[in-house]
């Protein structure tokens, strides 16, 4: 029979015609069945901490000031101004003139002045010898008892207002000869003349300047120190003040001001300085140097220095072995040192780390032999 050979045909035929249709997913599987397998990685797991090279520097102190500049200032300086009313009888005297502490600057005239103190000295004789008939007549009316205790007591009364006139007389007088001496315009100390004295024939008023008068011996160095060294500074701490010609002094600090200046939030300081030879002038520029305390300072290798922008920094590993950056400063530098301040009392250095060391990231700490560093 055929019958058998025919079923295999079409069985054939059927295969050929499936794999036509899907020839892209039979072509895929054989690829994938003939292809080398490779085995399957493990899930990642966390990162070890990254070991670094560290260091643990000498500390050092270094001698510190606050640095500020400013200006020479008299100790005192005052406007002698009139009191009372009247015309200028003295010769001038000159500005820069150096006059003594009581000297007279301007003499004004008395005017009518005068004739009431002599009017009040009339008074205070006239009183005096009321006071002296009345002492009489109570002495005779203790020597006569028989005028009766009416007559005493009128004599006490007579007495009594005697006395009291005499003290309004003395009162006045005391009050006249103060009017005068108002009329003389005196130094209030050892000084400068700033200004000419009134000229000869001038009218003062009361309140109407005669001089002014400043005082240069000792003289004042002031200026104004930031929020953030104020506290470095003490009265009594010593400061140099060299002026703009060179010339350096050396004086204390006498006055700290407790209250910042309003715009600024600076605080005013003075340093009092001699001037026996009054070289130094009233508003010269200056520069103050006021020693502070010693600073605490660190001496690294370069190596360990970065620079982020315009700042130096340093990586540290602080005590949870953590990377943190402090800002320093430079002191002093040589070919492989540099001595700095800002960091910690005892730090401990980044000398080396990976590239991808980031702020906060734990590190194991690995101390390097300080000798190495020194070779």
């Amino acid at each position: 029979m055929k019958l058998i050979p025919i079923l295999a045909a079409a069985i054939v035929a059927i295969g050929l015609y499936e794999a036509t249709l899907n020839r892209a997913a039979i072509g895929a599987w054989l690829q994938n069945a003939t292809a080398p397998q490779t085995p399957t990685s493990p899930a990642p797991k966390d990162r070890a901490p990254a070991p670094v090279t560290t260091y643990v520097p000498q500390t050092t102190t270094v001698s510190s000031s606050v640095e500020v500049a400013g200006r020479t200032e008299a100790a005192r300086q005052v406007v002698v101004r009139a009191e009372a009313t009247g015309k200028v009888v003295s010769e001038p005297l000159r500005r820069g003139a150096f006059v003594r502490q009581g000297q007279l600057l301007c003499q004004l005239s008395p005017g009518p002045l005068e004739s009431r103190l002599n009017e009040a000295r009339a008074r205070v004789t006239a009183a005096r010898a009321e006071v002296a008939e009345a002492e009489v007549l109570l002495a005779a009316t203790e020597t006569s008892p028989q005028d009766g205790d009416i007559h005493r007591g009128l004599v006490v009364a007579a007495m009594d207002s005697a006395r009291a006139n005499l003290a309004v007389a003395e009162a006045t007088l005391n009050a006249r000869r103060a009017e005068i001496e108002q009329l003389a315009l005196t130094a209030p100390f050892d000084g400068l003349l700033e200004t000419d004295s009134a000229e000869l024939g001038s009218l003062l008023q009361p309140g109407d300047a005669c001089a002014t008068v400043i005082q240069m011996d000792p003289i004042k160095a002031v200026a104004q120190i930031a929020e953030a060294d104020v506290g470095r500074i003490d009265i009594g701490t010593l400061a140099t003040i060299t002026v703009i010609d060179g010339a350096t002094l050396a004086g204390r600090v006498t006055f700290l001001s407790r209250a910042a200046n309003p715009d600024t939030h600076a605080f005013r300081v003075e340093v009092e300085l001699p001037n026996t030879d009054l070289t130094l002038r009233d508003g010269q520029s200056i520069q103050m140097s006021i020693a502070s305390d010693p600073l605490l300072a660190h001496r690294i290798p370069l190596s360990a220095v970065d620079v982020e922008g315009n700042q130096m920094q340093v990586a540290i590993v602080t005590p949870d072995n953590k990377i943190d950056f402090v800002p320093v400063t430079e002191v002093d530098e040589d070919a492989t040192w540099m001595v700095v301040l800002g960091l910690p009392k005892s730090p401990t250095l980044v000398l080396e780390a990976p590239n991808t060391t980031r702020r906060g990231e734990t590190v194991t700490p690995r101390p390097i032999d300080p000798k190495s560093l020194e070779k």
